[in-house]
């Protein structure tokens, strides 16, 4: 035990002597508050006291220091004086203003303290459920608000009351109260006018009450619980509103009024001269201005560019930044501010719909047109194909044709995108012949589009659905865009649609080259799709000698990708050509789960052809019908059971073939009636022939009368079996 003690003296001493961390405080000004935000471990427990135009903020954690020196870079000083670093006592701020701080912990562990001025006569009210809320559903049953009642025992004093005399505070449950009451402001549930007791005056967070509050005049104040502030959108939408409160307001998305009467080249001249202040600092108001000029015109990436000179400044606008995105066709990646924001019927289900890869069920169809004819011509141009186009892949013909005629009106009718889109709504229709002009159009284009490889795809996947065949120059013109486009996102389908279109010209060496081809370990789901396509297009187009080279290969090499349709049409094609050991490889080679009727006829021929009649009476083992009847009857002739054979044609509706097998049989009084061969006549004959004539009461002249006339009917008898025979 003394290691262990020495041990843990040894990691006292080194925890104690640790370096402090240090916190960096972020600062950003706003319309009605300052903000300023510090990251903390997680975790972190935290106190902030308010006074008389200062606020202290304190950690738990003695080790954690704050880094103050940028937050004036960003913030004027009409709200926060001075702040100060005083080690053990914590943060300390100065206010300019007959202010007070509010602070909260968000949910990616940033402590976010709001400076703003103290509200005049604000009355805190909240909402309290009465009822449960269905996690299945999704949705509130029931919300009711419930007043105070006005009971003299929990009543807060009057503002004038607190004014003129202090607070009495001689009971253990009058502390209790405060402290509760103190824990809901800070969680911003309770909003309060009593500022001037230090330990109220946490109390006061907010001007205006709740949404979801009922007004209380005569009271002084009301209950919440945080359910209340967490499903605030839920609540609103079960009263009926019309928009969940959840929705980007329209007048942070006003793109349209982004712009300038100035030149553009003059209007990002004056802004950019005026983006860097002293000390290198970036101006706030100016970069915001520039970022949204840049978004007006389009220029996405310059956006983004402008807001990251100022890491906060990106993190206070996300919604700007995801426009940035959107404008220049990249991914927004996993924070996006218009998630699940399609049904909203404001300007915010245009943006969420670019900024999804899927359509939501409940687009808000109306809003979202209305959206796109609020934007700028040049972006209503830019936009209006990509938007009209995801609308006709989902299924919103009118919604996409009311957005394809608002482009046509400017007159870019003869667009390679807007080409696109027509096509895509023609196929929509059932025109066929529409369908494929409109994408050779896009595809022969003189202009250099990027939907040319978009519309190449397009067609050679419609060839593959009609299984007709594309042209020699289509087929170039796929391996040219596989090439030029190999590192782009959409190269892997072009790859993919030039060996398709190699399988459809019937091309199959090339199809096949090992330089065109992925390694089997390396294959992506839509190039196992492309593979077997290809073995399917090779068993039914290709000639012997090509299928022999490839299929036996592919199917060996690429065994795990290959489907059970492709291994059945390639079984089928070896047994035809008399491969009948390569089929049987072919088929065991699947799992006994994946196996069904056809495959288990397929592995019946192939043990016939090879002579195996046991193996293939147990694969065609509970298997009923005319195909499965003809092969069982020929395991069994194969096996010697002829009768049996035959009492299976019979059943399968093939009496000739029935017939047969029971005249070798010799059981031919089975042979059928209704049989159009010639085992009827033949069997007749036979039994003639096989009859013995009784003439032991005939005298000997007599015998031998009738033995020559026996003689005569056996020698005519013989002549027409003879003659059936031939």
């Amino acid at each position: 035990m003394k290691w262990l003690a020495g041990f843990s003296l040894l990691f006292g001493v080194w925890a104690a002597t640790l370096p402090a961390q240090t916190l960096n405080v972020r600062s950003g000004e706003h319309d009605t508050f300052t903000r300023l935000v510090i990251k903390i471990p997680v975790g972190t427990e935290y106190t902030l006291e308010n006074a008389k135009n200062t606020a202290q903020l304190k950690l738990a954690n003695p080790k954690l220091k704050f880094d103050v020196s940028k937050v004036f870079s960003r913030i004027g000083n009409n709200r926060l004086a001075d702040i100060q670093d005083e080690g053990d006592k914590g943060l300390n701020m100065t206010f300019s203003c007959d202010c007070e701080a509010a602070a909260f912990v968000d949910a990616r562990n940033l402590l976010v303290v709001d400076i703003k001025s103290r509200p005049e006569n604000a009355i805190a009210q909240v909402a309290e459920p009465l009822s449960l809320i269905s996690e299945r559903a999704g949705r509130i049953s029931r919300i009711q608000t419930r007043e105070v009642q006005d009971d003299p025992t929990l009543r807060l004093p009057t503002p004038g009351a607190v004014s003129t005399a202090p607070l009495q505070h001689n009971s253990l449950t009058e502390e209790r109260l405060l402290s509760e009451l103190g824990r809901a402001v800070q969680q911003e549930l309770l909003v309060s006018d009593i500022p001037s007791d230090p330990r109220l005056a946490q109390l006061v967070l907010d001007q205006a009450p709740t949404p979801s509050a009922t007004a209380l005049t005569p009271k002084n104040y009301a209950v919440t619980t945080v359910i209340d502030r967490d499903l605030g959108s839920a609540l609103s939408l079960s009263q009926g509103s019309t928009e969940p409160a959840d929705c980007h307001p329209s007048d942070e998305l006003d793109i349209g009024n982004w712009g300038s009467d100035q030149a553009l080249s003059e209007h990002i001249s004056t802004l950019r001269s005026k983006l860097f202040r002293e000390f290198d600092t970036v101006d706030q108001a100016t970069a915001l201005q520039l970022a949204k000029f840049y978004l007006h015109f389009g220029f996405g990436a310059e956006a983004i560019v402008i807001l990251q000179l100022d890491p906060g400044l990106a993190a206070d606008y996300p919604s700007l930044v995801a426009l940035g995105h959107i404008l220049d066709n990249g991914s927004i990646g996993s924070v996006n501010p218009f998630r699940g924001q399609q049904h909203c019927t404001q300007d915010v289900a245009l943006w969420a719909l670019l900024s999804e890869p899927d359509v939501d069920s409940k687009l808000a169809t109306k809003a979202l047109q209305q959206a796109f004819s609020r934007l700028p011509s040049h972006l209503r141009t830019y936009l209006g194909p990509r938007i009209s186009e995801r609308l006709a892949d989902a299924g919103h013909k009118a919604s996409a044709k009311a957005i394809l005629r608002a482009i046509t009106r400017s007159g870019k009718t003869e667009a390679p995108a807007v080409k696109m889109v027509e096509a895509k709504l023609a196929n929509l229709d059932g025109d066929a012949v529409s369908y494929d002009a409109k994408l050779k159009e896009v595809i022969y284009a003189p202009s250099d589009s990027e939907q040319a490889p978009k519309a190449l795809i397009a067609v050679i996947e419609k060839a593959w659905e009609t299984q007709t065949s594309v042209s020699a120059k289509e087929s170039e013109l796929a391996a040219a865009f596989s090439l030029e486009y190999r590192k782009a996102d959409i190269g892997p389908a072009l790859r993919n649609a030039h060996l398709l279109a190699l399988g459809l010209a019937g091309d199959f060496d090339k199809a096949f080259d090992p330089d065109t081809t992925d390694e089997p370990a390396t294959m992506s789901p839509e190039g196992i799709q492309t593979l077997n396509r290809l073995l399917q297009l090779l068993s039914d187009r290709a000639d012997d000698v090509t299928f022999l080279r490839h299929a036996l290969h592919e199917t060996d090499v690429r065994s795990k990708h290959v489907t059970i349709e492709s291994r059945s049409m390639v079984a089928e094609r070896l047994i035809e050509l008399g491969f009948a050991e390569s089929a049987l490889e072919v088929l065991d080679r699947l799992n006994s789960r994946h196996i069904g009727k056809q495959q288990r006829l397929l592995r019946a021929k192939a043990s016939l052809q090879i002579r195996r009649p046991h193996r293939a009476l147990l694969e065609l083992l509970d298997i009923t019908g005319p195909e499965a009847a003809q092969l069982r009857a020929r395991a069994l002739e194969l096996n010697g059971n002829l009768q049996k054979a035959g009492e299976e044609l019979l059943a399968a509706g093939d009496p000739d073939q029935a017939a047969r097998n029971f005249w070798l049989s010799n059981t031919w009084d089975q042979i059928p009636e209704e049989t159009q061969s010639e085992y009827p006549i033949l069997a007749t004959v036979a039994t003639k022939l096989k009859s013995e004539d009784d003439w032991g009461g005939l005298a000997p002249l007599e015998q031998a009368r009738a033995l020559l006339k026996d003689s005569e009917n056996t020698r005519g008898d013989v002549s027409d079996l003879l003659a059936v025979l031939e």
